[in-house]
Protein backbone atom coordinates (compact mmCIF):
# COMPACT_ATOMS: atom_id res chain seq x y z
CA UNK A 1 0.00 0.00 0.00
CA UNK A 2 2.79 2.36 0.76
CA UNK A 3 4.26 1.44 -2.40
CA UNK A 4 2.01 3.21 -4.60
CA UNK A 5 1.39 6.61 -2.62
CA UNK A 6 5.33 6.49 -3.09
CA UNK A 7 5.33 6.15 -6.60
CA UNK A 8 2.89 8.65 -6.88
CA UNK A 9 4.25 11.62 -5.11
CA UNK A 10 7.48 10.99 -6.94
CA UNK A 11 6.89 12.46 -9.93
CA UNK A 12 4.94 15.71 -10.58
CA UNK A 13 3.19 14.83 -13.89
CA UNK A 14 1.40 11.68 -12.30
CA UNK A 15 -1.42 13.94 -11.31
CA UNK A 16 -2.21 14.76 -14.27
CA UNK A 17 -2.20 11.31 -15.41
CA UNK A 18 -4.33 10.25 -13.22
CA UNK A 19 -6.45 12.90 -13.45
CA UNK A 20 -7.08 12.06 -17.09
CA UNK A 21 -7.41 8.19 -16.07
CA UNK A 22 -9.81 9.28 -13.76
CA UNK A 23 -12.18 10.84 -16.41
CA UNK A 24 -12.10 7.68 -18.80
CA UNK A 25 -13.51 5.88 -16.00
CA UNK A 26 -17.12 5.10 -15.50
CA UNK A 27 -18.45 7.06 -12.08
CA UNK A 28 -19.00 4.02 -9.50
CA UNK A 29 -15.06 2.77 -10.39
CA UNK A 30 -13.92 6.16 -10.02
CA UNK A 31 -15.04 6.85 -6.56
CA UNK A 32 -13.28 3.40 -5.74
CA UNK A 33 -10.19 4.88 -7.08
CA UNK A 34 -10.40 8.32 -5.69
CA UNK A 35 -11.49 6.01 -1.97
CA UNK A 36 -8.12 3.58 -2.58
CA UNK A 37 -6.23 6.68 -3.64
CA UNK A 38 -6.90 8.64 -0.46
CA UNK A 39 -6.61 6.28 1.39
CA UNK A 40 -3.35 5.45 0.20
CA UNK A 41 -1.87 8.88 0.70
CA UNK A 42 -3.38 8.93 4.14
CA UNK A 43 -1.60 6.01 4.92
CA UNK A 44 1.50 7.50 3.68
CA UNK A 45 0.96 10.86 5.58
CA UNK A 46 0.92 9.00 8.40
CA UNK A 47 3.42 6.53 8.35
CA UNK A 48 5.73 9.63 7.47
CA UNK A 49 4.66 11.56 10.45
CA UNK A 50 5.25 8.50 12.90
CA UNK A 51 8.71 8.19 11.55
CA UNK A 52 9.10 12.29 11.98
CA UNK A 53 8.32 11.18 16.29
Amino acid sequence: MLRCATSIFRRNDTFKQYGLKLKQINATKRSMLMLQFFICWYLSEVISNLVKL
